[in-house]
């Protein structure tokens, strides 16, 4: 299987950087299924952008469970359930002083059973957020659970849209949930 990637560096003015990546089957490809731009300012309003185009998750994800910023559980978990989605439209900014803020939408996003999780398929959405908390608005899911080992058979359910905040707290991380309607 051949890959192939283009990857763009610049010098901006202010002491920063810009490093843009496509990667598809072909250069020649008019959608690629990876295009993204990561910006670095330098100088006094120091800050980081990432903005993804798209980024087919399958193609991406598999490299991060080789990376050494996931534990080792969390890694082998990774690979065995085989992520699979798009993100599109996604952006990422951090300053120096600890502001930050992303959005983007995220469509078919999936993956097979691994370890005592079920498979997952078809999520789709929107996530946008800043320092003070994540929103992740879940469009509304047709699809079949199924447990292997525990369900003889997948059960066919739809699942109302959700909305799940994920907020920072003194010790940790809390997820909230408004409702769910199965």
């Amino acid at each position: 299987e051949r890959t192939a990637v283009a990857v763009q560096w610049d010098a901006l003015a202010d002491e920063g950087w810009r490093l843009g990546l496509i990667e598809a089957d072909t250069l020649s490809d008019p959608a690629p299924p990876t295009r993204l731009q990561w910006t670095h300012h330098g100088g006094s309003d120091a800050r980081n952008e990432l903005s993804v185009q798209s980024l087919r998750l399958e193609r991406v994800l598999p490299w991060l469970a080789l990376s050494d910023a996931l534990s080792p559980k969390v890694a082998g978990l990774l690979h065995e359930s085989s992520p699979s989605g798009a993100l599109r439209q996604f952006s990422f900014v951090q300053s120096a002083a600890g502001a930050r803020a992303l959005s983007g939408e995220f469509a078919d996003v999936g993956m097979k059973s691994a370890g005592k999780l079920p498979p997952l398929q078809g999520l789709a959405g929107r996530l946008r957020g800043d320092q003070s908390a994540t929103s992740i608005e879940l469009d509304a899911l047709r699809t079949d659970f199924a447990f292997p080992g525990v369900l003889r058979a997948p059960v066919p359910m739809t699942v109302a849209p959700m909305l799940i905040a994920v907020l920072p707290v003194d010790n940790g991380t809390q997820v909230a949930i408004e409702r769910i309607d199965i």
